[in-house]
């Protein structure tokens, strides 16, 4: 058996001694804190009793944005007068960010997250965030992130989250979206992007509404549905290995591909640097096909496909 010497047990006794000592006076310093009505940690509670704590990045310029959460929900939502996040029911040793070469990240945080420096500073706030913070905080965990008009530059969105919500509204970007939900649901609402976006949820719904994006792909690899609402025209490839996709109500089957609404639209307006003096085209008909391909507005693409459940496509002026 091996015996440690003096040394070692003097060390390891003065050690435990500290460790006692600063958890004592972390408890002590809250509990004259509260008597005192002064707040212990950096966040903010509000009237339902929720946790926040506020993180400004405007005046930043952003390209991307990533978030992975082992339980969260996520908020993103544009035309707010200024760019900055918020936690919710997250104590400061629970998650980390950054803002590092025009990249926003926010995670969950591990013990090595304190030694974690970035172009933010360091992710250490106090050793008291991790011996009473958590225990006081709801189980509802949540981050939003609000966009103002001036961040233009973002061009992707990353987002990876096992149990939680995603919810995006407003955002008017040229930006690539890539989020993926393992239990829980996804939705979208008024997002209009040349860009793609790339939808993967494993239990839950996708739920998109009055969105304008080039190109879609929606999956569900275990159980959901997928309601999608559309203001404009889209090309749609959907598939329900078992389930039904229905449009406006009516039952379609088990597939659909085809164009919705039908009805394109054509600008019939001539420009009179076509014509020549008499009224005869002087271009050639490769110009012409040229033309007539700027005037009509192409549907996006939408790709969806269910594994146990429905797809239903409706049509709103709004």
């Amino acid at each position: 058996m091996k015996i440690f010497k003096p040394t070692s047990i003097i060390f390891l006794i003065v050690s435990a001694v500290l460790v006692v000592s600063g958890v004592i006076m972390c408890f002590v310093g809250y509990s004259i804190a509260k008597d005192r009505d002064i707040s212990a940690f950096s966040d903010y509670v509000d009237d339902e009793g929720n946790s926040l704590n506020s993180i400004d990045f405007s005046g930043k310029t952003i390209k991307n944005i990533s978030l992975e959460f082992e339980d969260c929900d996520v908020y993103i939502i544009g035309n707010y007068s200024k760019s900055g996040a918020e936690t919710v029911n997250f104590a400061a040793s629970e998650y980390e960010y950054s803002l590092t070469n025009n990249e926003f990240s926010v995670n969950d945080a591990n013990i090595f997250s304190i030694f974690h420096i970035t172009e933010s500073g360091s992710n250490f706030s106090g050793i008291r965030h991790y011996f009473i913070s958590p225990f006081l905080l709801n189980d509802s965990k949540a981050i939003r992130i609000f966009l103002s008009d001036d961040q233009k530059s973002i061009s992707k969105f990353n987002i990876k989250v096992k149990n939680g919500n995603v919810h995006l509204e407003n955002i008017s970007l040229n930006s690539n979206y890539f989020l993926n939900v393992e239990n829980g649901n996804i939705s979208l609402s008024h997002i209009k992007t040349s860009g793609t976006c790339d939808i993967q949820v494993k239990n839950g719904n996708i739920i998109l509404q009055s969105n304008d994006i080039t190109g879609t792909k929606a999956y569900i690899t275990e159980n959901g549905n997928i309601n999608c609402d559309v203001n404009t025209q889209y090309s749609f490839s959907c598939k329900c290995e078992k389930g039904i996709v229905s449009l406006d109500s009516q039952n379609i089957g088990a597939e659909y591909q085809g164009v919705y609404p039908a009805k394109m639209n054509v600008d019939t307006e001539k420009n009179d640097n076509n014509k020549d003096k008499n009224g005869s085209d002087n271009k050639e008909d490769s110009d012409t096909k040229d033309n007539l391909s700027n005037t009509v507005k192409l549907p996006c693409a939408f790709f969806a496909k269910v594994k146990n459940g429905n797809i239903e496509i409706r049509y709103t002026s709004s």
